[in-house]
């Protein structure tokens, strides 16, 4: 269950938000693929760490700067940025600049696949 400013939000809740997310991206033009954009409080080896959950078993290779994930239907592509950390006082943050490209998937499977993405990889505190 995530939480929201308002308090706890439902699981059915979260899958809006994921769809209204993937709704957002749009399709890319030229191929279809849906696009998003992200920033990362993290660093490439911690996304590292999490991405065995966040593929859900599926396989994956990992480029000096790509992901490739082969889940049984389409394929997702993470494109990775590192950017300077972002500083608050004394406190540095990292950040990770990621694309995620969906590709040849449908609807339903790119919201579980981002939900289960979301799921391994955010990061909650309150």
């Amino acid at each position: 269950m995530t939480r929201s400013r308002s308090g706890p939000r439902s699981p059915e809740g979260n899958a809006l938000s994921v769809r209204e997310d993937l709704d957002a991206a749009g399709a890319d033009a030229e191929d279809g693929d849906v696009v998003i954009d992200r920033e990362m409080g993290c660093t490439r080896q911690e996304l590292l760490g999490w991405l065995p959950g966040a593929c859900g078993g599926a396989e994956f290779d990992v480029g000096a700067s790509r992901i490739r994930i082969h889940p049984p239907e389409g394929q997702v592509l993470i494109d990775l940025a590192e950017a300077p950390p972002r500083r608050l006082g004394l406190l540095s943050l990292p950040v990770l600049r990621i694309r995620i490209r969906i590709r040849g998937m449908d609807a339903a499977a790119g919201v579980e696949f981002m939900q289960r993405f979301d799921l391994h990889t955010r990061r909650g505190g309150g």
